[in-house]
């Protein structure tokens, strides 16, 4: 079912008149409006499945075995998005905590909606190139693993092993309090995850730019900082507005027939050579 321009207008009456402000560091922002992932998946054709009356929303893209649930009561894993195996291709899922922000979540929506790129991007070194530093990998049955801190200490991003083909290998990220390294927020991601979508979710999260919030919206942690934003309410709906109109245009031209979407690569060595390949 596409997006109507009654649910933008929707999202666009629950910000216009309010005040906005500027919240960094970006990880601990809160989760923000929902909008901004189901917006995009009602705009590339995903179908929702979930009782309007319930607070959960399910949704899914049959003829590519994805879907999508979000569940705002559960505090460890409130977005659940998976990808079902194929005879070629093995299934692979994604889980968010409650306190992820949506813009977060949905830079890796937008990336599964976008045609996959053509080079493959390390994750960790999308990190580096923020500043983000590598930790020591661990010894013994660990030894292949790979860390990545922000900054400030607060957020890590760890990949379980370094050959992807090995079993239990798998993506966790987490940020954490200042005061006490108490967890506030978790996410993973397996080892099958396509890497654009990691890398994407790694580039949202490091991003240096703060994330806009209403003044009085749920926050990550006490400790974020918060100014007034020069962004209006009305500039933040249109910004909202012009990302899902860019997003119905990429889609438009995968459904002409000389634009057929190619399959998600798999997350290693064989899926570069595959898309090499199909070039």
């Amino acid at each position: 079912m596409p997006l109507t321009k009654g649910q933008l207008t929707t999202f666009a009456d629950a910000h216009l008149g309010e005040s906005v402000c500027e919240v960094s560091p970006r990880y601990l922002a809160g989760p923000g409006d929902a909008r901004h992932v189901t917006h995009a998946l009602a705009t590339a054709g995903w179908t929702p499945r979930s009782d309007p009356l319930a607070p959960t929303v399910a949704l899914d893209l049959r003829e590519r075995s994805l879907d999508l649930a979000h569940d705002p009561q559960s505090l460890t894993a409130a977005w659940r998005l998976r990808s079902q195996p194929h005879a070629t291709t093995p299934g692979w899922f994604t889980e968010f905590g409650a306190l992820v922000p949506a813009e977060i979540i949905s830079s890796v929506i937008d990336a599964l909606i976008k045609p996959p790129p053509s080079r493959w991007h390390d994750p960790f070194a999308v990190l580096a190139r923020a500043g983000w530093r590598s930790q020591p990998a661990a010894a013994g049955p660990a030894a292949g693993s790979r860390t990545a801190q922000s900054p400030d200490g607060l957020c890590r991003v760890h990949q379980s092993d370094l050959d992807r083909w090995a079993p239990g290998s798998f993506w966790q990220i987490e940020t954490t309090a200042p005061e006490d390294d108490s967890v506030i927020w978790r996410a993973w991601a397996s080892g099958s995850t396509p890497t654009h979508l990691v890398s994407a979710f790694s580039a949202a999260l490091c991003d240096p730019a703060p994330l806009h919030r209403l003044k009085f919206a749920r926050l990550g942690h006490r400790s974020v900082e918060q100014q007034p934003s020069a962004l209006t309410a009305e500039q933040f709906v249109e910004a909202h507005t012009a990302r899902i109109a860019s997003l119905r245009t990429i889609v438009r031209a995968q459904q002409r027939p000389d634009r057929a979407l190619p399959p998600l690569p798999l997350a290693n060595r064989g899926a570069v050579a595959s898309a090499k390949a199909r070039r």
